[in-house]
């Protein structure tokens, strides 16, 4: 795996979710929705357990117990997470941060190109 793949380019760091496209949202919901496995992550000094998929990246996110719940009855809980956080002045930054912590480098590999192209028009 290249290292760079694994960086994120300062343009993004402060963009706001709802500049991701809905072909970008449907990749991460691809990868996220799936069931994930259970990680140890470091959160600004605490070593947390987490699942590392949507209900991880939710819980990473500031979201309760309550909230991942209803986000798991949706079709897409990846989707909803991503709506709602984008309600929540969520950004590509915390994602890309997130999913690193959670070491999830499949996404960020794969989904590197479509999260880029909130920028191009």
């Amino acid at each position: 795996m290249d290292e760079d793949e694994l960086v994120l380019p300062a343009i993004y760091n402060f963009t706001p979710l709802r500049a991701l496209r809905t072909t970008s949202r449907r990749k991460l919901s691809s990868f996220l929705d799936l069931e994930g496995v259970l990680v140890v992550v470091d959160n600004d000094g605490i070593d947390s357990d987490i699942v590392n998929d949507y209900s991880g990246l939710a819980e990473l996110a500031g979201f309760n117990y309550q909230d991942i719940m209803d986000m798991k009855r949706q079709r897409s809980p990846t989707t909803e997470l991503l709506d709602l956080w984008t309600g929540q002045n969520g950004n590509v930054g915390k994602l890309w941060t997130y999913l690193y912590m959670m070491g999830r480098y499949d996404v960020l590999t794969d989904c590197r190109q479509s999260i880029s192209q909130v920028f191009i028009r």
